[in-house]
């Protein structure tokens, strides 16, 4: 293909990698408690300019070539393998580099296998079946921005042996017209599909084939545009409803991503590229320099910033300033002696191979870096080991389904009078329930689970977990009340904010703050059911507790008293916290506190008591000096055994 400079490509580049990069920046930050900006919550939709942008100009490329009897699957292969395997196969070896210091063993395991996957071109489809950017935390996935690439190498391994094909059964003139119907094609399953296929390849081929399409009807339309006098207008203005296509996107966008999210962005950039001119007013220097090292920025962006995040990043102007100067100096590194060079074949070959092989390294290794010997033992699981306990304490099961277990904890000879349930809230007190507690109790876990009354239990929406899992969980929970006596206790523990995200997807509702009382309504309605049937029994309600920020729970994991990265890693700052969830959580439990007056059958117990210090902040190491949360919104052992003892002095004294 000819060199043609086309403003308009680098100005939509520009605009893709800011939008992406912001959206990144605040779902990370956001995530990690730092910030609540929404402003640019549609930023993804960058992703979809690309796309286009990749099918029109490859395709470009190969017909160019194919026009001119000059076409080499040998030599396509060869040059995109030169063009994008070296910069991608630099960042990832230092980010194992950096990895290897700054990031926990699981996290350094987990870079491992993105490695791999993304080198093998089937990151996207891992990386999917962990929810993506949309998991609870994307934090720990330090490529995970590979997903778009991984598209882009699957597109470009298989589109030119498409194209000849068709050239060669329908013939140059009507090779546009199979491809507009392979396009119309593959519209059709990502459109009416009910999966949600973000990071997947066959829910993405339509945007790479819309800029194909594009591409071989261009001389068709530009004898059109060529005829309208305010062409370069027309431009322009599709080009600001790019623009601000970013910013609508919360507001016809639900909380899983659909092809109609992406509908606007993708028609505003096919009339951008159609509607380009010798005339075009798209000239901005600036931009296009930012356009043209596109791939150099993506590549960087995420894991730059996750590292900013692990190094303690606080959110004020000169941070984000030298965060701002970092990621530009390695970009521009990365695209001017990286990119810019077009190492040869076999350089290129070595480096992909380097990059493979250091992960296979921390595969193979089980993630075991520079952090392992630096971390706190007693934080290497939520739960620990059970003890040794005589034959009379050994827990049993007491009744089971679909593998969810109800068990008798304690003395096996008495017959409990306490029945605890939950989620995995209520799992961090297993280890006090199980080793320490002598008075015999009933606790059932489902993780990521509800299912106390009939609207949560019968939700369709797959997310955490699916139908089968909060109907099994609604089923036990009603045989289990049906066995206890009258006067026996039931102990209901549960993240309660955490099924909100359910309700929203199930309902087709967007997340915005006017939804959540809805939610809390219907909860109530959930767990007062069973209340309200069983006057006999006596219901405790275990309030929401609070929340960490993840900084916190990283300082709490490590002791680098003697490392020399004590000063880079500072782990002052978790001695103390402030809840990060202040207001759902303060909603929440003000709800429940509401409810203990109306049913006499009903308690609450504040799980945050045991932890208050003063100020509004919370303890976050015990009297023996050990952390007591595990991750950002669950216990220790250590914290499970300390709220786990306040629960039960709570429930006995009544």
């Amino acid at each position: 293909m000819p060199k043609i400079l086309r403003h308009d490509v680098d100005l939509l580049k520009a605009v893709a990698i800011m939008a992406v990069v912001l959206y990144h920046f605040f779902d990370l930050t956001n995530a990690s408690m730092l910030t609540s900006v929404s402003l640019f919550s549609g930023g993804y939709v960058g992703v979809d300019i690309f796309l286009v942008i990749s099918g029109y100009l490859i395709t470009s490329g190969i017909c160019y070539k194919l026009t001119k009897s000059d076409f080499s699957f040998k030599d396509f292969y060869i040059r995109r393998f030169q063009r994008i395997v070296p910069p991608l196969a630099v960042m990832m070896i230092v980010v194992a580099a950096i990895g290897y210091f700054l990031v926990f063993p699981e996290i350094y395991k987990e870079l491992g296998l993105e490695i791999k996957k993304c080198l093998t071109l089937l990151g996207n489809y891992r990386f999917s079946k962990d929810g993506g950017y949309f998991s609870l935390d994307s934090s720990g996935k330090l490529l995970l921005h590979t997903w778009y690439l991984c598209i882009t190498f699957q597109f470009y391994i298989v589109w030119p042996l498409v194209i000849v094909l068709f050239n060669k059964l329908f013939g140059t003139n009507n090779l546009k017209y199979s491809v507009l119907v392979l396009f119309i094609i593959s519209l059709i399953y990502p459109f009416y599909s009910s999966k949600n296929g973000y990071l997947l390849t066959e829910f993405r081929l339509w945007e790479l084939l819309a800029g194909a399409t594009l591409c071989l009807f261009l001389s068709n339309l530009s004898r059109v545009v060529s005829k309208i006098t305010s062409a370069s207008l027309l431009q322009l203005s599709s080009f600001l409803v790019v623009i601000v296509s970013v910013f609508l996107v919360p507001l016809y966008s639900v909380n899983s991503w659909t092809p109609y999210v992406s509908l606007l962005t993708v028609i505003a950039t096919l009339l951008v590229l159609a509607l380009n001119t010798n005339n075009s007013i798209l000239k901005l220097s600036y931009f296009e320099c930012i356009g043209k090292s596109s791939y150099s920025i993506y590549l960087w962006h995420w894991p730059l910033i996750i590292f900013a995040l692990r190094l303690d990043l606080s959110i004020s102007l000169s941070n984000l300033l030298v965060l701002l100067l970092v990621l530009t100096f390695v970009s521009f590194v990365s695209y001017r002696y990286v990119e810019k060079v077009r190492f040869n074949f076999k350089f290129a070959l070595l480096l992909f191979v380097l990059a493979y092989l250091s992960g296979l390294g921390i595969t193979k290794t089980d993630g075991s870096n520079y952090l392992k010997k630096y971390m706190v033992k007693e934080l290497s699981m939520m739960v620990n080991e059970s003890l040794e306990l005589p034959k009379e304490y050994q827990p049993s099961i007491f009744m089971q389904k679909n593998n969810v277990h109800v068990m008798h904890y304690g003395l096996q000879t008495e017959t409990p009078h306490i029945f605890f349930i939950g989620d995995s809230h209520n799992e961090h007190y297993n280890y006090y329930l199980e080793n320490i507690n002598k008075v015999p109790v009933y606790s059932m876990v489902s993780e990521a689970t509800i299912g106390y009354g009939n609207h949560f239990a019968n939700n369709k929406v797959k997310s955490i977990i699916g139908l089968k899992e909060r109907q099994t969980f609604y089923d036990l929970y009603k045989k289990m009340l049906n066995k206890l006596k009258p006067g026996d206790k039931v102990v209901l523990a549960n993240r309660w904010d955490l099924y909100y995200t359910e309700y929203l997807l199930d309902n087709n509702l967007r997340n915005k703050d006017y939804n959540f009382p809805n939610y809390v309504k219907i909860l109530v309605e959930d767990i007062t059911e069973q209340i309200a049937l069983h006057p006999e029994l006596e219901f405790y309600i275990v309030g929401e507790g609070i929340l960490v920020s993840n900084q916190v729970v990283a300082c709490l994991k490590i002791d680098l008293k003697d490392s020399f990265l004590k000063n880079l890693l500072n782990t002052d700052k978790c001695k103390s916290t402030k809840n990060h969830f202040d207001d759902k959580v303060n909603s929440l439990n003000d709800t429940f506190k509401e409810l203990t007056k109306k049913y006499k059958n009903l308690h609450f117990i504040e799980r945050n008591k045991p932890l208050e210090l003063s100020n509004g902040f919370y303890r976050t190491y015990s009297d023996k000096g050990i952390p007591l949360f595990f991750d950002e919104a669950h216990f220790s052992s250590e914290g499970g055994v300390l709220v786990g003892k306040y629960l039960m002095d709570e429930i006995e004294k009544e």
